[in-house]
């Protein structure tokens, strides 16, 4: 049975910037994976455009995991428990 929040607040910040982070992560995705296939299959300047696609992914994949990561403390400390 999960533990219920002390801080309900807390706890639904945490799933409000989760959800938004999750989407992120699921726009990188599709685009990082063709930036794997260019690189892997091209020659040249598919493989440059490749790591480009790819570099463009990294922007939304970074948001996604920065708002789960926030997600997380917030889930962390809505249970008032200690960090370290």
């Amino acid at each position: 049975m999960a533990e219920r929040p002390i801080d309900r607040e807390l706890d639904r910040a945490g799933r409000r910037l989760a959800r938004p982070g999750w989407r992120f992560l699921a726009l990188a995705l599709p685009i990082a994976l063709a930036g794997v296939v260019l690189i892997l299959v091209g020659h040249t300047w598919a493989t440059a455009i490749g790591l480009a696609v790819l570099a463009l992914a990294g922007a939304p994949a970074l948001v996604g995991l920065g708002l789960l990561l926030a997600g997380l403390v917030s889930w962390w400390a809505a249970r008032r428990r200690p960090f370290a």
